[in-house]
């Protein structure tokens, strides 16, 4: 599509910005970015199915419904540029389409629909124990398509710390850990960014970020384990198209004791900050984290 265009397959305006476009099969049972294969061809078979099988009841509603669904996917696909994670945003169109591929499948044999489904369910199991970010059992992609005989020699001579993780099982890896599982180098800056905040008793904080891939949520969970008292947190200084909305949902007596800055470039990182007219200068800096305390 895109040659047939004359663009770039990583122009800005298709591709998210400060990535390039690929396609590959490693970290398939990666729950960022694993494909959509099956899901894709059950898709298709329904579609095929409700537009050339006359017997349906109510055929004219199916076929609205249709229509209707295969329009979201499409209006999906004009509005949202195509990023790695993007798997992740399909699950609505997979529930979408479920009632057509349950359809499909209910017209069909009983032992084929049976058949049809465990296998479904045993593929699933992969996904579900061989997931990359909650790993419970030590098979990946790679072995299973490429290495069988590493498969195999697992299975005929299994050692239970081996097969079900390595040490690396969501059941022994502690749950902080778990949360950098994708960005295992920011785990030591952002413990040591929340502990200097909590040694300053600061309760308003602020969070200033220029990277798209700030990890936010530990940042709320780590400073929110205090259960006598509770923390603020507020972006502060935002300059992208959400700067419109805001100050619409930011208290207008929030005034951080401490700004929270998180940014990979060495050279984009600010000494002192101007917010709600208080100026905040750098106290502590460690990896891509700075922490501003106000003057």
């Amino acid at each position: 599509v895109h040659q047939i265009l004359s663009l770039d397959v990583n122009d800005s305006r298709t591709t998210f910005s400060g990535h390039q476009f690929y396609l590959t099969a490693k970290n398939a049972f990666s729950e960022n970015y694993t494909g959509n294969f099956i899901h894709t061809l059950l898709i298709i078979a329904s579609t095929i199915f409700c537009l050339f099988y006359k017997k349906l009841e109510a055929r004219k509603y199916i076929i609205i419904y249709l229509i209707c669904a295969i329009s979201t996917f499409l209006l999906f696909c004009f509005l949202i540029k195509w990023q790695p994670w993007h798997s992740r945003l399909h699950l609505p169109f997979f529930v979408i389409f479920s009632p057509l591929i349950g359809l499909m499948l209910s017209t069909l044999k009983q032992s084929i629909a049976r058949n049809i489904l465990i296998i479904l369910l045993l593929i699933s199991f992969l996904y579900l124990f061989c997931n990359a970010y909650k790993l419970i059992i030590t098979l990946d992609t790679y072995d299973i398509l490429n290495n069988p005989r590493t498969v195999i020699g697992l299975l005929k001579n299994p050692s239970m710390e081996e097969f079900f993780g390595g040490g690396k099982n969501i059941f022994i890896v502690p749950r902080i850990e778990q949360y950098f599982k994708d960005r295992n180098d920011l785990l030591e800056p952002y413990m040591q960014a929340i502990n200097f905040l909590k040694t300053r008793e600061c309760l308003n904080i602020g969070l200033y970020t220029k990277d798209q891939d700030i990890l936010e949520y530990p940042i709320w969970l780590l400073l929110q384990d205090r259960e006598s008292e509770k923390v603020r947190i507020k972006h502060v200084n935002v300059d992208n198209t959400s700067k419109a909305q805001s100050g619409k949902h930011e208290p207008e007596n929030f005034i951080p004791c401490a700004i929270f800055v998180f940014n990979i470039d060495p050279d984009d990182r600010p000494d002192k900050m101007l917010t709600n007219k208080e100026v905040y200068h750098r106290r502590f800096s460690t990896g891509p984290v700075d922490i501003l305390l106000k003057q």
